[in-house]
């Protein structure tokens, strides 16, 4: 009798493992939303996963696990912690459902792709675990870090607007339209101090781009990747998406150069007029470990009238490349050096030469 009992119960628990083995997912679903996947770094995105079990039966043990890439940051309690796989455990009762929204910031100039989620499940009674893959075609832009204003002005010296006319890069590229009140969202750097004070609140100048306001930007980066020269290189892609961004709030046609490659090794720029969008969505893709190892965008002139600035590093830059934009570029030209040295800046035959020591 015990040994029939024994049996009848093997038996039993046999089957329970088979049912359970061919429905545990049946009914079981995963949602995953994404919002404003689109950030520079430090700024905050959301992930939220919803699952949904639409059975009797409930599942006491899940985890669910998205593989994630690198410098990246989950914001939890008020802290942050590095996040390699975004994962969470819980259970399911039947006919019920489990939410969780993660926020999490990103530090790394990038396209982070999510391909997959992994479902595991366990039950009480067997030691088997099960997974499940469901496909996740997501995708999380990190523009290049913009570069602060007030660092902009210190390697110009001065605005970008009176820069350019100051070095005869543009003729007049901005005529003066008048003053009117500010506005939130307007440039800092077109207050007028002076009429501000006069009036007793915050005062404007306006400005107007003349006929002439095309502009070639050039973004050199090294033919190596490797930890000394990718901060450079990272520093110039900075500062080229910054100045792009820039020249185009100022109404500049802006086309864009480089040697630069993405992930499939394909060119990202090749005196594409971009908008300012177009251009942080572009360098974001740039994969320095696929520059090439050309030198034709220094050796193509301007197109038009189009005067030029090229954005480079001393990790990239040398006397022959400067000798091919001199002939190229001419008078039209300046260079900016990102370095983590100290150097003499100075002209560069017709070109002008301008460093950015960064940090």
């Amino acid at each position: 009798m015990i040994l029939l009992f024994s049996a009848l119960l093997l038996l039993f628990l046999y089957g329970l493992r088979r049912y359970w083995l061919a429905n545990w997912q049946q009914g079981l679903s995963v949602a995953v939303e994404m919002k404003q996947t689109q950030v520079f770094p430090g700024e905050t995105f959301t992930i939220r996963q919803v699952v949904y079990n639409e059975k009797a039966f409930g599942l006491p043990f899940l985890r669910l696990l998205i593989p994630f890439a690198g410098s990246f940051y989950l914001e939890e309690a008020g802290k942050e912690k590095p996040v390699n796989d975004l994962f969470q455990v819980f259970s399911l009762a039947g006919w019920s459902r489990s939410e969780k929204v993660f926020r999490i910031s990103g530090t790394k100039r990038g396209v982070f792709r999510l391909s997959e989620i992994e479902l595991h499940c366990r039950s009480l009674l067997f030691s088997e675990a099960v997974t499940q893959s469901y496909p996740l075609n997501k995708e999380i832009t990190v523009f290049p870090q913009p570069v602060a204003a007030q660092e902009v002005f210190r390697i110009f010296q001065q605005s970008l607007g009176e820069q350019l006319a100051s070095q005869g890069l543009l003729p007049d590229p901005l005529s003066f339209r008048g003053i009117r009140e500010y506005r939130s969202g307007d440039p800092v750097k077109q207050l007028d101090h002076k009429k501000s004070a006069q009036m007793n609140q915050w005062m404007i100048r306006e400005y107007d781009p003349t006929a002439n306001k095309e502009l070639t930007l050039i973004l050199d980066l090294p033919e190596t990747s490797d930890w000394k020269n990718d901060p450079l290189a990272e520093a110039a892609i900075s500062l080229f998406a910054t100045i792009a961004m820039e020249c185009q709030q100022l109404g500049f046609l802006t086309r864009c150069r480089s040697n630069a490659r993405d992930q499939a090794a394909q060119p990202l720029f090749n005196d594409t007029v971009l908008s300012a969008t177009a251009a942080l969505q572009s360098t974001s893709r740039i994969e320095l470990k696929h520059s090439a190892a050309a030198t034709s965008h220094l050796e193509r002139p301007a197109v038009g009238k189009s005067s030029s600035l090229i954005f480079t590093s001393d990790a990239a830059w040398s006397t022959s490349k400067a000798a091919l934009a001199e002939k190229a570029i001419g008078a039209g030209g300046t260079v900016l050096i990102a370095t983590r040295l100290p150097q003499t800046a100075a002209a560069s035959g017709l070109l002008t030469v301008r460093e950015w020591v960064i940090p």
